[in-house]
């Protein structure tokens, strides 16, 4: 269960639709709370300022001026969003277009967006003319005000966009960001516990007797990139005194009937025991940086080559890219006891 909550969060992370989704569900939410605070004020007799007021038809130009303009305005920023991306793809490597889709920024605007829309959406349907229905006019005045600050919210937070965009695809800012992300997660994911550690450091290895068992190949049961797996649960498979051999690692394409992993002693309920391994990994389409290590060189190592590839011939970006990666080796990879033995 864990290890499936993972998989999925890392799928909301890397999701240009969870947030807006959000945004949209927030925003109707605020449109009937300033409709409810609306009738309350025109039921309580309180007067608002001049500049809250508004008519039946400037109420409606302005929410529909609002709405057409905030997605007219999306729509110019989404097309260089996707033209960066495919700039990106195409000019490094199309491995640091995960890391375009993570951007925060861009979801965040996303949201904005389409939740302003939404707004005036809900607020307009609300309009009414002395001439329709109850014969009494509908002006939701807060509404239409906050429509209003919306409104030149999301034109400037467009603005922005566009000139994060224009930043973002600075060969240094891709390559700092692959390299922070890198560091992080390798920090992150080998962190040993303390018994661990001292395990390692007195040259201690945990053993076990296994001559004369025989042992049980349990293999893969689909074909995908390997992103997480589960040790915890996997050590609830291995029988008391038993050994359990790993084949494989996270960032690694396995193929479905491939070893997965060999149990010794063989257990007694072995498709349950297969079973459960199988559910102790997450094989998916593509790769990522859940417990994958190395996945951060592996993408600065392809923009140094495309760089250096006869079409671009761009020796500076593979100097860059090359000092990006000696950050990340020398100062995680290295240092690891592991690797420092």
């Amino acid at each position: 269960m864990r290890l499936q909550g993972s998989a999925w969060l890392e799928r909301f992370r890397a999701s240009l639709f969870f947030v807006p989704m959000l945004a949209v569900f927030g925003s109707i939410t605020l449109g009937f709370a300033s409709l409810a605070l609306d009738r309350h004020i025109d039921m309580s007799g309180t007067d608002l300022p001049f500049g809250f007021t508004s008519t039946v038809n400037s109420a409606r130009a302005l929410l529909s001026t609002i709405a057409a303009a905030t997605m007219a305005f999306a729509g110019i920023a989404f097309s260089v969003s996707l033209l960066i991306i495919q700039l990106a793809s195409s000019q490094y490597s199309p491995r640091v277009v995960h890391t375009l889709f993570r951007d925060p920024y861009n979801k965040r605007v996303m949201a904005l967006v389409v939740g302003t829309f939404t707004y005036c959406i809900i607020v307009l349907r609300s309009v009414r003319s002395p001439l329709e229905q109850s014969g009494d006019a509908v002006i939701p005045n807060v509404s239409v005000a906050v429509a209003v600050v919306l409104g030149i919210t999301t034109i400037l937070a467009i603005v922005a966009f566009i000139n994060h965009s224009a930043h973002a695809m600075d060969v240094s800012e891709i390559l700092e960001r692959i390299r922070h992300e890198a560091v992080a997660h390798v920090k992150r994911e080998w962190s040993p516990s303390e018994a661990g550690t001292q395990a390692a450091a007195d040259g201690q290895q945990p053993t076990a007797s296994t001559d004369g068992m025989s042992s049980f190949v349990i293999r893969f049961d689909r074909s995908g990139w390997l992103q997480q797996l589960d040790a915890d649960a996997l050590l609830e498979c291995v029988p008391q005194g038993g050994v359990m051999r790993l084949v494989t690692y996270p960032g690694r394409y396995v193929i479905e009937g491939t070893p997965l992993c060999t149990l010794t002693p063989r257990p007694d309920d072995e498709d349950a025991v297969a079973r459960h391994v199988c559910t102790s990994v997450v094989v998916g389409a593509t790769r990522t940086m859940q417990q994958d290590t190395s996945y951060g060189l592996r993408q600065l190592a392809d923009i140094a080559l495309k760089a250096l590839s006869p079409g671009i011939k761009d020796p500076t970006t593979a100097q860059d890219a090359i000092f990006h990666s000696a950050a990340v080796g020398l100062t995680r990879f290295a240092g690891h006891r592991d690797y420092a033995a």
